[in-house]
């Protein structure tokens, strides 16, 4: 079996948490975070996340621009959910119906997504989503 082995682009971040919003270190362009990827020995995916800011979202276009630095979309992970207040009492476990309705759709396009670039697999990560609503 050969190992596949990728990074998210946010690896290369500033590391910005609460304390620090700004982060403990200057942003790297696209550019550079991609060439620091591809010079890593075994990495050859990227975690990609849904939508792709700041990577392309045409998918042929991000998978030219990947191959540029010898990289594959190996994941795609929809991320609408993570930091999005409307998605403040979660996206799945909500009692709204029109945000799970959006959560669905949002999903289903990263699934056609990941389909569009050949990704490996698609990450359904709850993340907080529901942890802190136990009785909904």
């Amino acid at each position: 079996m050969k190992l596949k082995v990728d990074a998210h682009l946010w690896c290369l971040g500033t590391y910005a948490e609460r304390y620090v919003p700004g982060g403990y270190f200057e942003d790297l362009s696209l550019d550079e975070k991609l060439m620091i990827m591809s010079k890593i020995e075994g990495l050859t995916g990227n975690f990609t996340l849904y939508p792709t800011a700041p990577l392309p979202s045409d998918p042929d276009k991000l998978v030219r621009k990947l191959a540029d630095y010898n990289l594959v979309v190996s994941n795609v992970a929809p991320s609408l959910t993570w930091g999005d207040p409307r998605f403040k009492h979660g996206a799945f476990c909500t009692i709204e119906d029109k945000i799970i309705k959006e959560t669905i759709e949002s999903f289903k396009e990263a699934i056609d997504f990941a389909k569009a670039v050949k990704a490996d697999s698609v990450l359904l990560w709850p993340a907080h989503d529901g942890f802190d609503y136990p009785f909904r």
